[in-house]
């Protein structure tokens, strides 16, 4: 947990402990957002910045995109009432 905290810049280091950062890694892995194996930690890369990162992908954020349109469909052909949901 030390080299984690001398990672981070020195003012945000100064305000945390030890137990603050390793309450945080443990329900990080716990939610398997982080991958644990001995002393070692995995997660996976995040651009610092979402809303440039896909707007220099030329692409919009999926958090600000439009949700997908639900289409209805028959479960019995020509019988009325019986409709799913299809995503």
């Amino acid at each position: 947990m030390s080299g984690i905290l001398r990672s981070l810049p020195e003012e945000i280091c100064a305000a945390l402990e030890v137990d603050d950062v390793q309450g945080l890694v443990d329900d990080l892995t716990a939610s398997k957002l982080l991958y644990r194996e001995g002393e070692r930690y995995l997660s996976l890369a995040v651009p610092e910045n979402p809303a440039s990162y896909f707007e220099r992908l030329g692409r919009q954020s999926p958090a600000t995109a439009d949700p997908p349109q639900e289409r209805l469909t028959s479960t019995r052909a020509g019988q009325a009432g019986s409709l799913r949901v299809v995503t």
